[in-house]
């Protein structure tokens, strides 16, 4: 129902009220008396004019009927209308109003949701760095400890090399003095030798040539060999200088062919 359709049914029930006025100033008790002196007097023509108006009434009271009871019926569909209406717009206010709760509760779980990936966010941020600086501290461990490894494995290095230079040290030590006291004793068979053996002062002289000489051999050898002892460094082998190039067994044996001589 549009409002066009209410202002024509306005207009009908205006109309039959106005029908109905009429009827109703037409129908009166002068007329009746009127009609009566007509029909007594014998005009006949007044008893077709009755019967006309008669026949008037009678059809308006019909279309008069007729107009109630279709206006009734419009007026019950309107009102059916009009409760429909009212049902669905009472229905569509109600699901508007759930839509709004919806969204009003999406909202807020929107809001949840992005306070909720800007805290994951901060947290994996941090544990990003929390593991950047653990990798960061073992890294500097493993150098520290790599270094730590090196320097304990040179350390070793250099005391392996001392003890080796020790033993070998210790042990040219002992063989000079082996070859020493092997020395002193020809000295001292030589010297026994001479006092029994000398005659005249030329033997004399001569032995005393030839200890000098073996003095003089012994101390070189000495020097030489304490103060002339290095370190290879590519096999760690001890080394006589190249300048001496003797050994205590190369000393016994130049002081037998002097004493030879």
């Amino acid at each position: 129902m549009n409002i066009e359709h209410y202002r024509q049914l306005e207009e009908k029930i205006m109309g039959i009220t106005y029908v109905q006025g009429k009827i109703t100033k037409i129908i009166k008790p002068g007329i009746y008396h009127f009609i009566i002196r007509k029909l007594l007097k014998g005009e006949r023509h007044i008893q077709g004019l009755l019967e006309t108006q008669l026949q008037n009434i009678e059809q308006t009271a019909k279309v008069l009927n007729t107009i109630n009871h279709s206006s009734r019926t419009q007026l019950a569909e309107i009102i059916k209308d009009y409760d429909r209406n009212l049902k669905e717009l009472y229905e569509y206010s109600r699901q508007e109003e759930e839509l709004d709760i919806e969204l009003y509760n999406l909202k807020i779980a929107q809001n949840k949701l992005s306070e909720t990936k800007n805290q994951n966010k901060f947290l994996i941020k941090n544990k990003k760095m929390n593991l950047e600086r653990t990798i960061s501290e073992k890294t500097h461990i493993q150098n520290n400890l790599r270094e730590y490894i090196k320097a304990k494995e040179e350390e070793e290095s250099i005391i392996a090399l001392e003890e080796k230079y020790q033993r070998r040290t210790l042990h040219w030590s002992e063989s000079f003095q082996n070859k020493l006291q092997l020395i002193y004793s020809h000295l001292q068979r030589t010297r026994n030798l001479a006092e029994t053996l000398s005659e005249g002062n030329n033997a004399k002289n001569l032995l005393s040539d030839s200890i000098g000489v073996l003095n003089l051999y012994v101390a070189n050898a000495v020097r030489n060999f304490t103060q002339g002892i290095i370190i290879n460094p590519d096999d760690h082998n001890v080394l006589i200088p190249p300048e001496t190039d003797v050994t205590p067994q190369t000393y016994l044996l130049e002081a037998e062919d002097e004493l030879i001589r």
